[in-house]
């Protein structure tokens, strides 16, 4: 299984054993340690050693640079820096995650360097001053790289690994965030493409009802998902299994009816209402043309929970049929009594 890279940057002999504890820290978490005492820096004949040392770096994930006393070889690129100081400063710019830590008489001794910039002094815990211009480099950086002092080996071990367990955390807390939004996004998809299967079934479902040829249609769509009204119409007029009744219009309509049906315009109709009967033999249907149609007599889409709505607020259905024979018998009332 792949495991982090860590560069470990510091003056070699000075910092042996600090480097050798570190080396032991890392490797503990299964992590694989580049020291280039260690041999784990790939040389090639044809590059320079500094030159192997950067390109190692540049496969690493992670930088743990330490700052001593001692300057060390200086680079080849005549920056004034040595090498260690370069592999530093090359991990910030290849944003690496860094950690510098500097050793806390020389981070003291930089406060005494600062405050006397220009002057000529002897200091006691560097080998060059150009210790303090790096680190003053390093502090312009500080917004994006760790800088910390340290006394001794487990002064660098503590840190990182709180450190280290902090960025585990945040890794947990990302995925996390990751995966919620992963599915946020699969129920977006979802219901996109549920709207968008909805506006072309509507598509359809216009497409059957205007280019039908017939009053009839056998389709696999249910009477519900094509029309509440629709479905309730044929359910009242044709039973519910024989098929879907597509009106366009109230012309087809009224049509249906009379030419197909066998229905006759009753001859009690309240104009001052949308209702309208129709009779045959003794069955009268009941029909709200106006809960049905709209002002230009075109077929409303109504919603199942619209119908319930009207079934309720006024106590019957916008279409019906009753038998009047049996009404009248109730009434007591023969046929010869009938004024027509």
């Amino acid at each position: 299984m792949p495991a982090p890279k860590i560069f470990v940057s510091s003056t070699c002999y000075d910092l042996r054993q600090i480097r050798q504890d570190i080396e032991g820290f890392i490797k503990s978490f299964g992590y694989l340690a580049i020291l280039s005492e260690k041999h784990s820096v790939t040389y090639n004949v044809k590059e320079s050693l500094e030159a192997d040392c950067y390109n190692e770096l540049s496969s690493c994930e992670m930088l743990i640079g330490i700052v001593g006393g001692r300057y060390g070889s200086e680079s080849s690129d005549n920056s004034g820096n040595s090498i260690s100081m370069n592999e530093m400063l090359k991990a910030i710019e290849l944003n690496k995650q860094s950690y510098i830590f500097i050793d806390k008489n020389v981070n003291t001794e930089f406060h005494t360097y600062s405050r006397n910039i220009g002057k000529e002094m002897e200091y006691a815990f560097v080998d060059d001053v150009r210790i303090f211009e790096f680190i003053e480099k390093l502090r312009g950086k500080a917004n994006i790289v760790v800088i910390n002092d340290f006394s001794t080996a487990n002064d660098i071990t503590d840190c990182l690994r709180a450190q280290w367990a902090g960025l585990f955390q945040t890794f947990l807390y990302n995925k996390e965030q990751q995966r919620q939004s992963e599915g946020l996004l699969t129920i977006k998809t979802v219901i996109e493409g549920l709207l968008q299967a909805s506006d072309k079934l509507s598509e359809g479902v216009d497409e059957i009802i205007l280019n039908s040829n017939s009053f009839f249609s056998s389709t696999e769509v249910t009477r519900q998902t094509i029309s509440p009204l629709l479905a309730e119409i044929s359910r009242e007029l044709i039973g519910d299994k024989n098929g879907l009744i597509l009106l366009r219009n109230r012309i087809e309509m009224d049509s249906f009816l009379k030419d197909i049906l066998g229905f006759k315009d009753s001859y009690f109709r309240d104009h001052n209402s949308t209702e309208q009967q129709y009779h045959k033999g003794d069955l009268v249907l009941h029909v709200d043309f106006g809960f049905i149609f709209d002002e230009n007599k075109k077929h409303i889409h109504r919603t199942t929970k619209e119908v319930k709505e009207y079934e309720e607020k006024n106590k019957k259905k916008f279409i019906y049929t009753e038998d009047v024979s049996t009404i009248l018998g109730i009434a007591g009332i023969e046929d010869d009594d009938l004024p027509f």
